[in-house]
């Protein structure tokens, strides 16, 4: 693990048996800095014990030729009972994305990576209103002047609409519609 991440056990973590999805192993939780996730260790011992209980499912992946047909798509079959899960891909919500440089005020903010972002979001809801986006840090930098600047990248998400009028920050990679419309379902079985 990376030296900042700490591993930090669940009050209730321990191993339980009841073969109820998730309940099968040891639930681990780590925070970062940056992130924090969950997830289940489960050794192959606990699998191959309940591999019987567990269906093989269908998986399907399309290409669409258009935003508008995959969408489409999407919204016809997302509320079925058959469909166990499904990928969530960005042109499900946004038209496309493009990069820009926040320039820090102060070395401060480089250390706090995601804790400048939602002073950023904030910016960015205020001054365009309405508009849908997400945003994720693609990178950190410093740069070798007197003053010693950092920099953060931010990767944008979001409709064109918002693209063609954004002049908060620097613009690093020019604004791009996505192109590919690929989807990945996953299907119960019939009996």
């Amino acid at each position: 693990l990376d030296s900042e991440v700490q591993a930090k056990w669940s009050g209730n973590a321990n191993k339980t048996e009841q073969g109820n999805g998730f309940e099968l192993g040891l639930k681990e939780e780590y925070i970062s800095p940056l992130y924090s996730w969950t997830f289940y260790r489960l050794t192959t011992i606990q699998l191959l014990k309940y591999k019987s209980k567990f269906k093989n499912v269908i998986e399907r992946k399309i290409q669409f030729p258009s935003l508008t047909e995959g969408r489409n798509y999407f919204n016809s079959v997302a509320n079925l009972d058959s469909m166990v899960c499904s990928d969530v891909p960005d042109w499900l919500n946004y038209e496309g994305t493009f990069s820009f440089i926040y320039n820090c005020k102060n070395d401060d903010c480089a250390y706090k990576g995601f804790g400048i972002q939602d002073s950023i979001e904030a910016q960015i809801k205020r001054r365009y209103p309405g508009e849908p986006f997400e945003l994720k840090l693609n990178g950190q930098s410093m740069s070798f002047n007197e003053e010693g600047t950092f920099s953060n990248t931010y990767k944008m998400y979001c409709n064109k609409s918002l693209a063609e009028k954004f002049q908060l920050y620097y613009v690093k990679d020019k604004y791009y519609d996505f192109s590919t419309f690929s989807l990945t379902t996953y299907w119960k079985r019939n009996k």
